[in-house]
Order: C-alpha cells, then sequence, then structure tokens
C-alpha cells in the first residue's frame, strides 16, 4: 500500500461542503424535473403497500425504495383510485394505469408528492458521499478520498437518478455498501461480520431484484479468498474452512430475511410447483405463448418451498418475460427490435464525464500492471462491476435503459481512487488531476440543471444526444416543468402545438398547459401543412422513437426544421410563421 497523505485541517471543511453542494443540486433536480415516465407509478405502488399490504403492484422491482419515497404521501393522507389495481393477472402491469389514476385524483398535487418523494430520497445519496470518501481514504489516503468524492458528487448520472423515485441508485448505493462492508468478513469471518454482511446483502436485494447476484458473488469470492494463492498475494489470515462455510450458510440465510422481512413474508415457503410462470425460461415450452405454466410440475423439484417472498419470484418472472418479448430499442440513430450486447458500454462511453473515464482508465491499468500494492477489497471491487456489467448486457431482449447499469457505472468511479493516489508522486500529476476535475465539474454545471440528457464533448455534447441515445438514457420527460415555465413567461406565444414524450402516463394539462395536438404525419408518408404558431415536441419523438405515445414516423418531418429554441435538454421548440410545408 503506497503511504497515505495525512489529513490536513481544511479536508473535513471540504468534504462537508462538496456534499452540501452536491445534496443542493440534486435537491434542485427533485423540485424542477416533472415526473418522469415510471415515477408516478413507482409512487403509487409503494403507497399501495402501504395501504394494503400487498406487494404485487410493481412487482418487477422490490418495494423497499418506492416505501420510502411514498411514506410521506401515507403519513399525509393523499390516496388513489385501485380500480385498475390489478393484482392477479400474472404479467399485468397495472401500475402505469394506477400511476395515472393517482395522477387523476390528485391533479397538480401529484407533482409536489413526487417532489417529497425524491426529497426523502436524499439521505442514500449523502450516504453514497459518505462511503466513496471512505473508500479512497481507506486505501490511498485523504486527498485521494476528496477527489473521488468530487468525481462521484459532480456526475450526471449520479445528480440524475438521485433525483428520481426509481430503484437505480439506490441499488447501486446498497451494493457498494455490501461491499465496502464485506472486507471484516473477508479477513475474519466472524459471525458478526457474516450477519452484517447478510443484512447488507438482504437490503441489496430489497433495493434491486438483479443484485440476487451479491449472494453467489459473496460466496465465490470468499471461496476464492481462502486459497492459498490469494491469501499469500494480499496478506490474508488462513480461514478454517469450517467456518468459513458456516458464515457462508449464516449470511445467506439473514440476506434471505432480510429480504422476506421486506416483503411481510408475503407467500414465503411457496411450493415451487404452485406457481404460475408466464417467461418461458420458467413456463416452459409447451404452453402457448400469453398463457402461464410451471416448467417444474411434475418434476422433483415441485415440493421445494421457495424462501423467497411469492412477488419477488414473481417479478423475476415478468422481468424475464419482458425481455423475452422484445422491444424496440435505439442506438446509433438505428431502432431494431431487441437489443445490443454492446449497449452499455457504449452508453458508459457517451455520458460519463471525460475526467471518470481517463480515471477509470488508469486506475484499471494500475490494478492490472502496476507495482503498487492492491487491496483485496479492490479486486472484489472490480469482479463486481465486471459481473454485473455482463448479467445486464447479456439480457438484449431490449436494450433502453442505461440507468440498469448504474452499480457497475458506480463502481468504476469508487475504483477511480487508485487513480487520485497519483497526485501525490509530483506536482506534476497533481495538476494534471486537479484540471480534470475542474473539467469534470465545468462540464457538468454547463449542463445542469438538464444533466439528465447529458452527453460528453466526445459524443458531441447533449445536443447530439440522439446520434447515440433516446429513451430513458436520454429523454424521460422531464422537463414537463419547464415547458410549464416557458409557457407562462410567454402568454401570447399562441398557439402552442405539443407532441411531448410521456403525455399519455403524464397529461400537460394537469398542470395547466393548453395546447393543441401536433399533426402527425399523414397516411401517404407526407408531412402536413403547418399552421403558424408554436410547436413543442420532445426529442424522443422528433427522432421516431417508436413507443406507446407514437409509432416512430409520426413526428420525424420535423428533423428537415431548424428548432428556434431549446427548453430543458429534450423539448425542441419551433416557431412556424406561415403556412409551411415540413417536406
Amino acid at each position: 500500500m503506497s503511504t497515505l497523505s495525512k489529513p490536513r485541517k481544511a479536508l473535513p471543511i471540504a468534504v462537508l461542503l462538496i456534499i452540501v453542494i452536491h445534496v443542493c443540486a440534486v435537491a434542485v433536480l427533485d423540485m424542477e424535473n416533472s415526473p418522469n415516465i415510471d415515477e408516478c407509478a413507482h409512487l403509487v405502488s409503494g403507497l399501495h403497500h402501504w395501504e394494503f399490504g400487498q406487494y404485487d403492484l410493481y412487482r418487477v422491482n422490490p418495494p423497499l425504495i418506492r416505501s420510502l419515497a411514498s411514506l410521506s404521501c401515507y403519513l399525509c393522507g393523499i390516496r388513489s383510485d385501485w380500480q385498475h389495481a390489478d393484482t392477479h393477472s400474472l404479467a399485468a402491469r397495472s401500475e402505469f394505469l394506477v400511476g395515472r389514476d393517482f395522477l387523476k385524483k390528485n391533479g397538480s398535487r401529484l407533482f409536489t408528492a413526487v417532489s417529497i418523494g425524491r426529497l426523502l430520497l436524499l439521505p442514500i445519496s449523502c450516504f453514497g458521499c459518505f462511503i466513496i470518501y471512505s473508500w479512497g481514504r481507506k486505501h490511498y489516503g485523504h486527498d485521494a478520498g476528496v477527489m473521488t468524492l468530487v468525481l462521484y458528487a459532480s456526475s450526471p448520472d449520479v445528480l440524475t437518478w438521485s433525483a428520481s423515485i426509481t430503484p437505480d441508485m439506490g441499488s447501486a448505493i446498497a451494493a457498494m455498501a455490501t461491499i465496502w462492508v464485506s472486507g471484516r468478513w473477508m479477513q475474519k469471518a466472524d459471525t458478526t461480520d457474516a450477519i452484517g454482511l447478510g443484512i447488507a446483502i438482504g437490503i441489496s436485494i430489497l433495493a434491486k431484484s438483479t443484485l440476487i447476484l451479491l449472494v453467489p458473488f459473496f460466496i465465490l469470492v470468499s471461496t476464492l479468498s481462502d486459497f492459498a494463492i490469494v491469501r499469500r498475494k494480499f496478506g490474508m489470515p488462513i480461514i478454517p474452512l469450517r467456518r468459513r462455510a458456516a458464515g457462508i450458510v449464516l449470511l445467506t440465510l439473514v440476506a434471505l430475511f432480510i429480504l422476506n422481512l421486506g416483503y411481510s413474508f408475503e407467500g414465503s415457503l411457496t411450493r415451487l410447483g404452485d406457481f404460475e410462470f408466464t417467461s418461458s425460461a420458467l413456463r416452459g415450452d409447451f404452453p402457448a405463448d400469453g398463457e402461464s405454466g410451471n416448467r417444474f410440475v411434475g418434476t422433483v423439484f415441485e415440493d421445494i418451498p421457495i424462501p423467497l417472498p411469492k412477488n419477488f419470484l414473481r417479478g423475476l418472472d415478468v422481468q424475464k418475460h419482458d425481455f423475452e418479448r422484445k422491444k424496440y430499442s435505439y442506438l446509433f440513430g438505428v431502432q431494431r427490435l431487441g437489443g445490443w450486447y454492446h449497449y452499455y458500454a457504449v452508453a458508459w462511453l457517451a455520458k460519463s464525464t471525460i475526467a471518470s473515464i481517463i480515471a477509470a482508465f488508469f486506475a484499471s491499468l494500475s490494478l492490472l500492471h502496476s507495482k503498487r500494492e492492491v487491496a483485496f477489497e479492490e479486486w472484489v471491487m472490480m469482479l463486481f462491476a465486471g459481473a454485473y456489467f455482463i448479467l445486464i448486457s447479456s439480457e438484449i431482449g431490449f436494450s433502453k435503459h442505461y440507468r440498469y447499469a448504474l452499480p457497475s457505472c458506480v463502481a468504476i468511479l469508487f475504483l477511480s481512487s487508485r487513480f487520485f493516489a497519483l497526485s501525490a508522486e509530483s506536482f506534476a500529476k497533481r495538476a494534471c488531476i486537479y484540471a480534470l476535475l475542474f473539467a469534470s465539474i465545468a462540464e457538468t454545471a454547463v449542463n445542469y440543471p438538464s444533466v439528465h440528457s447529458y452527453m460528453n464533448l466526445l459524443a458531441g455534447g447533449a445536443r447530439s444526444k440522439e446520434k447515440w441515445l433516446l429513451d430513458s438514457s436520454a429523454d424521460w420527460g422531464q422537463d414537463l416543468l419547464r415547458l410549464k415555465a416557458w409557457t407562462d413567461r410567454n402568454a401570447k406565444c399562441q398557439p402552442l402545438y405539443l407532441a411531448y414524450f410521456g403525455g399519455r402516463l403524464n397529461p400537460p394539462e394537469y398542470i395547466g398547459i393548453v395546447s393543441v395536438p401536433v399533426p402527425k404525419r399523414q397516411r401517404d408518408g407526407s408531412a402536413p401543412q403547418l399552421q403558424p404558431g408554436w410547436y413543442a415536441l420532445s426529442v424522443n419523438l422528433v427522432h421516431g422513437l417508436i413507443c406507446s405515445d407514437s409509432n416512430g414516423s409520426d413526428y420525424t418531418y420535423f428533423q428537415r426544421l431548424q428548432p428556434t429554441e431549446f427548453i430543458g435538454g429534450t423539448i425542441y421548440l419551433y416557431h412556424i410563421t406561415e403556412n409551411q410545408d415540413a417536406d
């Protein structure tokens, strides 16, 4: 291990200042971003959990994050209309219909409820700041800890998903905290360490179902840590096989207990043969597509009690079913049914700050080739980042949501602390690193508050996002409130024609936007004649994203026109002064 830098008196103040700035930046996004496509559904599903103690709604994700976000709604007596809450159909995604009912019942109050729900999740982001600083300080000293914290706190991805009621940021922080506390277990394998690690794993799975990967991951890593070659390389003590095996069993049982506790033990220990599945992976190939089944019925496995909550396993099945059905995906201006193995790698290169890409590159080289001592926890972090990235990249039923890769992306930020250790070696290296950090902050600041649609300069900047990514990786309906502010400032700019991505779930009229639908492309493929007025269109629709709100080509004729103004990072505004044929 390199010599760690001694703490200076100004460092605690610097750390506190960075965290305060980060919290303020997230809080502003909490209040100014309109609800994205999924947030109303998450919020109302969490409210349903509190009110009925059931976990059928939004079962494709565990309930922890949305339950925290919806607590204020429950305590303040905000309720919804549950007439469309389908808790029986296996593959039903009725949370989106219920989310729309929630909006109809509460009107503009919903936007306040979403903002408060986001603010309730702020401690998760603060905790992320704390553990990334602690990670860098532990391995490479206080200076490296502060620099890594700056990179994390100014990351557009971290800011974006810290200000959203989705499980992505919470799951990333939970996974990092789990790896952070796993060090003592690797070294000692004490009972208390096994219990602590099991609790952390259980909480992580309650944040995101894909983090069930952590159970086999830590079983494998624990086994590897007991190999003689690993013990010699990392100076790890010999752990008796019996104690290690007992610890693995204990942490697994604790993780399962925490997971079941989060679901109020709903349907725990149900026989495998009593489930009905919709994905071909679990249903089998014999029932017709769209019918349920169970490939385990009639086998030796049907009587096995499953130690998982019923809706957790059902959620895994529905999510697998969604991938099997395939959806249209967008990358490099191309749409196709199904996804790409390289989607998340491309998205990371386009949406990470240049400083974080450089830091990750040199940190990886240092881990693989440097003579500098490497801590076993760093290898664990790197293995997790790679394993999780491979897991999500292997599902190519669709490639739409870069946020799915957030646990791996945040893990890469943690590993960057190794790069910042170079700052202690010479004045020149320190100056270069400071310049990179300043550039990272400046790049984010220039794009703030439109960090959701951020693309780095290598990708051409935010105005070039359609050349790379669309959908939730760029435009998820987050700028509706900014459009409302524009209409309030420009009341004379009438009529307003609007094609808003997400309008089916979050109708603009509910916050007082008066508009006329934008004419769609005519049946013969020609562009309609546009009447004088102001035309506001979401970038997803201008560039032909195939979705429930559009068939893909409805509004692409606007690509021939030059926007007059950009609202946020996702709404293009056109001013038509006379009858104009877009072709």
